[in-house]
């Protein structure tokens, strides 16, 4: 499931990076060939600034879900499950707080 999410923001970056690009190149292809007509291009600029905040927000996720992608990596690699590294964390935490107590 994460590397799927993974995937798919990948998948939407590239997508809107291309129109972006074509965009760029010829601001009337979106208006001649996709949208079908010729005016109104105010209905363009608005969709383009919709996609690129689209994008930022897909970029925050895709760092996101990357950090989560090699989180899981390294807890295959140590051989634990999150819900086993969960509870070794919390241990860690209730012995330190015991040593706390003890000290005062």
């Amino acid at each position: 499931m994460i590397v799927s999410v993974l995937l798919f923001l990948l998948v939407y970056i590239v997508f809107g990076a291309l129109v972006t690009a074509s965009y760029i190149q010829d601001p009337d292809l979106l208006e001649r060939e996709i949208f079908l007509y010729n005016d109104n291009r105010d209905r363009i600029i608005i969709g383009m600034v919709f996609l690129w905040i689209m994008m930022a927000v897909s970029i925050l996720f895709l760092f996101l879900d990357i950090n989560l992608v090699l989180f899981h990596i390294f807890l295959v690699k140590r051989g634990l499950t999150t819900f086993q590294y969960v509870s070794m964390v919390e241990n860690r935490k209730e012995q330190k707080r015991e040593k706390v107590i003890k000290v005062v």
